[in-house]
């Protein structure tokens, strides 16, 4: 997929895959940028639900993806990235950073691609998991993962 392309550094590839996002979902969206000590989560909610679809389509997502976000409500948040440091491992940065943001998009549904891949051995997608997210599908090899909005 053009635009995608990992690199050592933790986070670029995700960086470099919502690059993709923004030509999409930039119009019409609220970017949430949250930053603690060791740490730092970007995300965008979004009142366009096609653009997300066309989106997904651009990037071969799998056709059950697509009809499963075809199905959400907008507005819809989508987590972008997460990093935390390296030296700030295992100390709760990363859950504060995702507590924080499942705060400000609550009764959202919230999309995610999980970089998770043979450099990573931790386990994005478990990880994600315990906070309620859900495996839908795939786009460009990659986990998408959904939480859906609250009731």
């Amino acid at each position: 997929i053009l635009g995608w392309k990992c690199f050592e550094e933790r986070g670029k590839c995700m960086k470099l895959l919502f690059e993709n996002w923004r030509q999409y979902l930039e119009d019409d969206s609220e970017n949430i940028d949250i930053e603690v000590e060791g740490g730092s989560l970007s995300g965008v909610v979004h009142n366009d639900i096609q653009r997300v679809l066309n989106w997904a389509e651009k990037e071969r997502t799998n056709r059950g993806t697509i009809e499963t976000i075809g199905t959400l409500k907008a507005p819809i948040a989508i987590l972008k990235n997460m990093h935390v440091e390296e030296e700030s491992k295992n100390q709760g940065i990363g859950t504060d950073l995702l507590q924080q943001f499942l705060d400000k998009t609550y009764n959202m549904p919230i999309l995610l691609i999980s970089d998770e891949g043979e450099e990573n051995a931790f386990g994005l997608t478990s990880w994600y998991e315990k906070y309620g997210f859900e495996y839908i599908g795939e786009s460009g090899g990659y986990p998408v993962l959904l939480k859906r909005a609250e009731k």
